[in-house]
């Protein structure tokens, strides 16, 4: 009875359970913005998402590996606070569900 309530593939999963995380980190004197949650598809995509956001709103970005206990989680970092613009961004361009981002 127990197996019928076990998943052995949480990559299954559908993108209800993928919350986007948004927030913004003080450095010294300035803002980025970091967004966590985010997974694209291949190398590509997330590239062709980074560039998309450097050149709308001319501002420098990356993406990062953050090291957890059991694996490697990947943010992507934007210089100032453009959360909401980010945001935006993801749900019209991306189909991401508003109800997933969390703006903090």
């Amino acid at each position: 009875m127990d197996d019928e309530l076990w998943n052995d593939n949480e990559d299954d999963l559908n993108d209800f359970d993928n919350i986007i995380h948004i927030h913004v980190h003080k450095i010294k004197n300035k803002n980025v913005t970091v967004i966590d949650g985010l997974k694209f598809t291949d190398l590509n995509e997330s590239k062709q998402f980074i560039t998309l956001i450097k050149k709308k709103f001319g501002i420098a970005g990356y993406e990062s590996e953050i090291k957890k206990i059991n694996e490697n989680d990947k943010v992507f970092v934007f210089s100032g606070d453009n959360r909401n613009k980010i945001s935006n961004i993801l749900i019209d361009q991306y189909n991401k569900n508003e109800e997933n981002i969390e703006i903090h």
